[in-house]
C-alpha cells in the first residue's frame, strides 16, 4: 500500500524539516532585502547586439560590450557578455615620518663619509642618509662605525632629522 506524502509530516523528522525550510527560506528574504544596494550587470541581448545598442545595469548607466555590436552580411548573430570590470586594490602611501620620529630602516650601506660621520643607506632604490654620534651603539660584524663597509647589510634605529636625515642610535650588521 502506498504511503501518504503527507504522513512524513506528522513526524518529528518531517516537522524539523519543515522548520528548516521555513527558517532557511525566511532567513534568505531577509538577507535579500537587507543588503546593500550594488548594481546588476546584465547581459546584451541578441537585439541590443544587432542594434548596436549597450545593455544598462539596474543603476539605469550603460555598461560596456565586448566584441561586436553590429554584424556583417553573411554573419550570424549570437549573445555575449558584458565586460565585468572589478576593481582592483589600491596600496595607501606609506606614511612619511615625522621630524622626531624613532624609525627602524634596514638595507645595504652605499657610501660612507668621515667627515661628518654618516652613510648612506639603500634600498628598494630608496637612498637614507644615515648621521652617527658619539652615542651610536654597533651590534654584529661591524662593532663601530670605522668598521662599516660599502655593501654590508644594516638594520639601522634612528631619530628623523629636519633635513631629512636620520641620526641613527643603533646601528646592527648582524645579517
Amino acid at each position: 500500500m502506498p504511503r501518504s506524502p503527507f504522513r512524513l509530516f506528522q513526524g518529528k523528522v518531517g516537522l524539523a524539516i519543515m522548520g528548516a525550510c521555513l527558517i532557511g527560506g525566511t532567513s534568505a528574504v531577509i538577507a535579500a532585502k537587507t543588503a546593500p544596494e550594488r548594481p546588476v550587470i546584465t547581459l546584451a541581448s541578441t537585439d541590443q547586439i544587432a542594434s548596436g545598442s549597450s545593455p544598462t545595469s539596474a543603476s539605469g548607466s550603460a555598461t560596456a560590450t565586448s566584441g561586436k555590436t553590429t554584424p556583417t552580411s553573411g554573419e550570424s548573430v549570437s549573445p555575449t557578455a558584458t565586460d565585468i570590470v572589478i576593481p582592483t586594490a589600491t596600496r595607501a602611501p606609506t606614511p612619511t615620518p615625522a621630524v622626531g620620529q624613532t624609525i627602524h630602516i634596514g638595507g645595504d650601506i652605499h657610501s660612507i663619509s668621515q667627515s661628518p660621520e654618516s652613510f648612506t643607506l639603500r634600498r628598494l632604490g630608496v637612498t637614507t642618509i644615515i648621521d652617527v654620534s658619539p652615542t651610536t651603539t654597533y651590534t654584529g660584524v661591524a662593532t663601530s662605525f670605522s668598521a662599516l663597509q660599502v655593501g654590508l647589510g644594516a638594520d639601522v634605529t634612528c631619530v628623523v632629522q629636519a633635513d631629512r636625515s636620520c641620526l641613527a642610535s643603533h646601528v646592527n650588521t648582524d645579517f
